[in-house]
């Protein structure tokens, strides 16, 4: 289940953008900058998934971030909001994680079952209080990242400077992603693997 994240999708899908626009914006050119980093988004994201030919639940919500950017920068012929989507969606999708919990929907259920199945995870366990449990945590997780980059990133951007804003958006973009999903799978095996009520169950049929 758990993947390492190659540093060739980070330096691509995180930092290279962030050069681009930051070059085109030194060379008085924002917006045509914003539309290429935007579009250099969608063409890595389009490029890793052809080659490994896996379309799940992640890379949908990466994809509905990547084109909702894109698509409201040639809206707005604002080059700023290449700068303020980081910081809106991220709000967004952090409030969207919170809900799903709230309505006992944890979006990181769904995502970790499309992505390898829920006949993967054992019947004693899904049956179990602590199948929800697990994912509540994880999901909680997710929003309360979210949020905080959402924070951190609208600090930066009111109070610092737009180098080192892009910095931090291309340090908290793929690296923050690619440890979400780590623990994201590896958490739910340590903690099934450690609760005594669930190795009890199933220590029992081979007793």
């Amino acid at each position: 289940m758990l993947r390492k994240a190659p540093l060739g999708k980070i330096v691509a899908g995180s930092v290279a953008p962030m050069v681009t626009y930051y070059l085109f914006r030194k060379a008085d050119m924002a917006l045509p900058g914003a539309v290429c980093a935007s579009v250099w988004c969608l063409l890595v994201m389009a490029f890793w998934l052809m080659k490994e030919r896996n379309w799940d639940a992640f890379s949908t919500f990466g994809g509905i971030y990547a084109v909702a950017e894109l698509i409201t920068v040639l809206l707005t012929h604002d080059p700023d909001w290449f700068l303020f989507a980081p910081i809106v969606f991220g709000g967004a999708f952090g409030f969207c994680f919170l809900l799903s919990i709230v309505i006992r929907r944890p979006l990181l259920r769904y995502f970790a079952e499309q992505a390898v199945g829920v006949e993967t995870f054992p019947e004693h366990i899904r049956a179990s209080r602590h199948y929800m449990v697990v994912w509540n945590r994880v999901t909680l997780l997710w929003a309360g990242v979210y949020l905080l980059k959402a924070v951190v990133l609208a600090a930066l951007l009111a109070w610092t400077t737009t180098g080192l804003f892009l910095s931090a958006r291309a340090t908290l973009g793929w690296p923050v992603t690619a440890g979400l999903l780590a623990f994201s799978f590896w958490y739910p095996r340590y903690y099934w693997g450690h609760e005594p009520e669930l190795v009890r169950v199933h220590a029992e049929p081979n007793e």
